[in-house]
């Protein structure tokens, strides 16, 4: 009797002890149908090297933030570095959960088609790359999002879309010669 609680505790430990061993290579090894590691975040460049957003209302109100040696103007205004770091983090922690849509069909449900989606372009060095921000997702922190170059509409999770709906005031600077100037803030054309 005691032979068979060992051979059954030492079975038991073996399979644990290649669980353990395999179980983190195959975790490792999953992906969600038509992603690869290297695209499951839905911007690329890490926050530093952003050296400007424009930020396109569906109306085509237009807010470009742009990097001045350290610092950052919003359409010519100093820009609240808190506020624009929220901004950049947002993008690049912007992760793919899943393909929501392939087809043009389903655009304007998903709200990434050209009459309804905020588009955010994102420029680093000579790269230009055009996100359209569509509508909330069923869960928390999640939303539709489309890689102008692709055909793709995913669903995002990251609170891109939060940092998106602060008021365009909040972005600007705090300070006195930046406060008067928000007064005369105008959407660039």
């Amino acid at each position: 009797m005691k032979t068979i609680h060992f051979i059954r505790l030492l079975s038991i430990i073996s399979l644990l002890l290649l669980a353990v061993i395999f179980l983190p290579q195959f975790i490792a090894e999953v992906q969600l149908p038509g992603l690869s590691p290297q695209t499951n975040q839905l911007v690329s460049i890490a926050p530093e090297e952003i050296t400007a957003v424009s930020l396109i209302s569906p109306s085509n109100e237009i807010q470009n933030l742009s990097k001045n040696g350290e610092n950052w103007q919003i359409n010519g205004v100093d820009a609240d570095v808190n506020m624009v770091q929220k901004l950049l983090n947002s993008l690049t922690d912007a992760r793919i959960n899943s393909v929501a849509a392939t087809s043009e069909a389903n655009y304007e449900q998903l709200g990434v088609s050209s009459g309804s989606a905020q588009l955010v372009v994102i420029t680093s060095g000579a790269i230009d790359k055009t996100i359209a921000v569509g509508k909330p997702g069923s869960t928390l922190n999640t939303f539709y999002a489309k890689d102008a170059d692709k055909s793709e509409v995913y669903l995002i999770k990251g609170s891109l879309l939060n940092i998106l709906s602060q008021p365009i005031e909040s972005y600007i600077a705090s300070s006195s010669a930046a406060a008067s100037a928000a007064a005369t803030l105008a959407p660039a054309q």
